[in-house]
């Protein structure tokens, strides 16, 4: 579901989107604004991007155990709060293209991916929110 809803973020060059996906004032949400303002200022949208999320499995073990060493306002001896979990997954990313806002098609197609991810989750007290994504190291998968 939050694969989704960011998706339409850049679908519809949407910021406001965002919110619903990542924590307030978190890595992910710093990149993600910077990159839909940019398609925003652009007058553009992504067209045709989906994001299918497959294989997710926690990594972390348990909160307050090992994991997301590294990622900024986490402990620097890597320990997650127990408000947080990290999950390993295959992000399917399809292809797609940039159009302008009256939906004219801009030159350049971005062939569809797939990525292995490490999602940094944090319950916000409104739910389960990507804190930071990163890609995997130190058995993570």
């Amino acid at each position: 579901m939050l694969a989704e809803i960011r998706a339409s973020a850049f679908t519809g060059a949407d910021p406001s989107r965002l919110a619903l996906v990542n924590v307030a004032g978190s890595p992910a949400m710093s990149a993600d604004t910077d990159a839909v303002a940019a398609l925003l200022n652009s007058g553009r949208r992504l067209d045709g991007l989906q994001v299918v999320i497959k294989g997710a499995e926690r990594v972390d073990d348990t909160p307050g155990q090992r994991g997301a060493g590294g990622i900024t306002g986490m402990p620097a001896e890597g320990k997650v709060p127990s408000d947080t979990v990290t999950i390993a997954a295959h992000a399917e990313v399809s292809g797609y293209h940039q159009v302008e806002d009256d939906g004219t098609p801009v030159p350049g197609w971005l062939p569809a991916v797939t990525q292995d991810l490490v999602f940094v989750l944090r319950d916000d007290g409104g739910g389960w929110r990507i804190y930071a994504v990163h890609e995997p190291g130190n058995g993570e998968r």
